[in-house]
Order: structure tokens, then sequence, then C-alpha cells
């Protein structure tokens, strides 16, 4: 099954979009994203690198 297909006995299947899942490296990488913890320091610089590229 592929990963982003999610079974649920009581539902049967349910297919979850993940935005750049076509791989499944892509995945792995979107799940390992999902407990990344940043410092208010690290957010303020994402913040600053984003402002400046818009």
């Amino acid at each position: 099954m592929h990963p982003s297909v999610h079974r649920e006995p009581a539902l049967g299947v349910r297919v979850i979009p993940i935005p750049g899942t076509t791989r499944v490296s892509h995945v792995r990488a979107a799940v390992a994203a999902a407990g990344l913890r940043l410092s208010a320091a690290e957010l303020r610089q994402l913040g600053t690198a984003h402002r400046s590229s818009t």
C-alpha cells in the first residue's frame, strides 16, 4: 500500500494527500519534519529569510 494511503478498519481506505509525496523518500522527509522543533532564534531567522525573498 502506498505510504500516503491510510487504512481505517471501520472506514475502509482513505487517501491522505500530502504535497510532494510522489516518492517514499518525500513521505519520510515530511514525517521527520513534523517532529522538528525550532528555537525562537531559528524561527526569527527563517522569517527574515522569507521576507527578504518576497
